[in-house]
Parts: structure tokens; sequence; C-alpha cells
């Protein structure tokens, strides 16, 4: 009688090899967010200030008021713009490819 546990074993190492690849050179290619520098910049302030910014102050079209909207937008990612920061200043744009690696394969390990 043949066991069917090394096929099985075989295709599910194979299909997650294929999504490594796929993933792995989908996050090679450049990031297209327009505001990737913006937050980069943003990060880079909360890091050597130590504080949130209460209002955006690298936009220069920027009322001087800000709406509630946009203060839960400049207070809701301070955590990934000092990351993009981080990764950033140690690697350059190197550095954010190894991110996003490494978030995507956390991802597929849970």
């Amino acid at each position: 009688m043949m066991t069917t546990a090394p096929v099985y074993r075989y295709i599910r190492t194979s299909l997650i090899l294929i999504i490594l690849l796929v993933s792995g050179l989908y996050l090679l290619r450049p990031v297209m967010d327009y505001d990737f520098f913006w937050h980069l910049r943003t990060g880079q302030w909360i890091w050597e200030n130590q504080q949130l910014l209460n209002r955006d102050i690298f936009s220069y079209t920027t009322p001087a008021l800000t709406t509630l909207w946009e203060q839960i937008i400049l207070t809701s990612y301070w955590l990934s713009q000092v990351l993009y920061h981080l990764c950033w200043s140690s690697g350059g744009a190197f550095g954010i490819i190894i991110l996003r690696i490494c978030l995507v394969a956390g991802l597929i390990y849970f």
C-alpha cells in the first residue's frame, strides 16, 4: 500500500516556495505610494523630537488649524513611520525592501 504523505509534503513545500518567490519578486518593485517620503520625513521628525505631530509641518498648503480627520491621520501611523525611518536610515531603499519582505514572510508564517 502506497502512502500519500510524501506527495502532500512535496505539494505543500512547492506551494510555499512559489508563494515566497512571487511575493519576493513583487516586493522588489519600487514603492508606489506618493506619500512615502512624507511618511519617511514624519518618522524622522517623530524619532528626533520624541513626540507626535499636531499639524502637518511638511506640506506648504496645510492650513493652520487641523480637522479631526487630519489629526487622526497625523497620530495613527506613527509606528510605521518611525519603522520606515529606521529602516531607511540604516539601509536606504534596500532597508525598506528588507522590511517589506520580512513583513510578508511574517504574514505567510502566521
